[in-house]
């Protein structure tokens, strides 16, 4: 047989990085697997990942959007092969064509310790000429860097809890969402409540307070204070502290939210991150529902500044 006719192992056409957590096999699994997770780590340096459907079982589809540094969207779909809880991922990857099968994806979770976790991350091609294609691509800076972010998303997901995605409208008027309190009032709470009193002072030191009232009449406020603000870039803000940075002596969650912006082409790269004190106090606000009523709260602004609604 010619040596150009012999068969490619798959080994040939495989790129394979790999590196070793501090975390519990469990605990890796769980964010691997997390669709509110998967944005804050999936994709190289400077991406950032809208996760549309995530269904992880065999058969199951994972679809979302990579966007990248220059705005750049690129249409993503996973549909799973093998799923082994906690130990193993296998699945085909597609585009934005559905019939155009890029490459075969595998991690594999192994225990080093009872608080270490190997994973590695598999990129298997049809060909080793497309595998160099991949890797003139970046890939495997790529699939470290990948690798690394998770890290990250794991020592930070003992206390933190968050929401990433690209709203479809100019920074300036996401902002102005933010540090207005007549459109501030159309977003915060998800409906049916509503704001009935509202006060912002976007500076160091200044005011955040907000009255929320329910269907029922039932009342809820927020009464925080800001910690750090840089135009359209920026904002801190705690219920630790009230106005003038004076401490609370028992806040009813004690975090701090950070709010960034980003410019995305003619979008907007929307992340806010909320930081508890402790896992304690993190456990006690995700159980309270601060997945569902901040991202409706999100879908609610999202709504907001797409219309272009001033009022």
């Amino acid at each position: 047989m010619a040596p150009s006719d012999t068969p490619e192992s798959e080994a040939e056409r495989t790129l394979e990085v790999a590196r070793v957590l501090s975390a519990p096999r469990a605990l890796v699994w769980r964010v691997l697997t997390d669709r509110r997770h998967v944005s804050f780590f999936w994709g190289p340096d400077g991406f950032s990942t809208t996760t549309t459907e995530m269904d992880v079982r065999p058969g199951g589809d994972w679809r979302f959007t990579m966007h990248g540094p220059d705005g750049t969207d690129y249409i993503n779909h996973v549909r799973y092969e093998v799923v082994q809880e906690p130990s193993f991922l296998a699945w085909d990857h597609y585009g934005a064509d559905p019939d155009v099968l890029h490459h075969q994806g595998r991690i594999e979770l192994t225990e080093e310790a009872p608080d270490k976790t190997r994973v590695t991350l598999r990129i298997i091609c049809e060909s080793k000429a497309r595998l160099a294609e991949v890797k003139k691509f970046g890939a495997e800076a790529g699939g470290h860097q990948t690798l690394a972010r998770l890290d990250q998303r794991i020592s930070d997901a003992a206390t933190d809890m968050g929401l990433s995605r690209i709203v479809k409208a100019p920074r300036a008027l996401v902002w102005r969402a933010w540090t207005d309190p007549a459109l501030l009032r159309q977003w915060w709470c998800p409906r049916p409540w509503r704001v009935t009193d509202c006060r912002l002072d976007p500076q160091a030191g200044g005011e955040l307070y907000t009255l929320m009232q329910g269907p029922d009449g039932e009342e809820a406020a927020v009464n925080g204070c800001f910690l750090e603000v840089c135009d359209q870039e920026k904002l801190v803000w705690t219920e630790l502290m009230t106005a003038g940075f004076r401490p609370v002596p028992t806040p009813p969650f004690g975090f701090v939210a950070v709010l960034t912006l980003e410019d995305w082409g003619s979008r907007t790269r929307y992340s806010i991150r909320a930081m508890h004190t402790s896992p304690q106090s993190r456990q006690q606000h995700e159980e309270m529902g601060f997945y569902n009523g901040w991202a409706t709260a999100l879908e609610q602004l999202v709504d907001l500044v797409e219309a272009g609604q001033e009022a």
